[in-house]
């Protein structure tokens, strides 16, 4: 494999992709090794008004033409709130991760198969 062509391969990994529905939120998320999605940040601008659900219904639209197996996040361990916003989605929540972050973390991940029904 030359330099072009591992470029070419890995490319798709260094893009960020982003989903803004004005003054209400946004989404930030990219392609990731083993055919999955990562989530770098998800804000509704006001909470508990159904932004956050329909910005992941419009990650999973995007995805809908070349899903992915998973999606996964992390997030910090002392934000209960987002943890439970994941849980709601139907995202499994792991132990502690006190490795990741220097206050702790958590990784939040889903079968696409199991979230895409949203």
């Amino acid at each position: 494999m030359n330099l072009t062509e591992l470029e070419n391969k890995m490319k798709k990994f260094g893009e960020m992709y982003y989903i803004i529905i004005p003054d209400k939120g946004h989404l930030v998320w990219r392609y990731g090794t083993g055919d999955n999605v990562e989530i770098f940040d998800i804000e509704a601008y006001k909470k508990r008004q159904g932004v956050g659900k329909e910005l992941f219904r419009m990650l999973i639209g995007e995805l809908g033409e070349n899903p992915p197996h998973a999606i996964f996040a992390f997030v910090g361990d002392d934000n209960t709130d987002v943890q439970k916003f994941y849980k709601v989605l139907g995202f499994d929540i792991s132990h502690e991760l006190d490795h990741l972050y220097r206050y702790g973390a958590r990784l939040v991940s889903a079968s696409y198969k199991k979230v895409k029904k949203l």
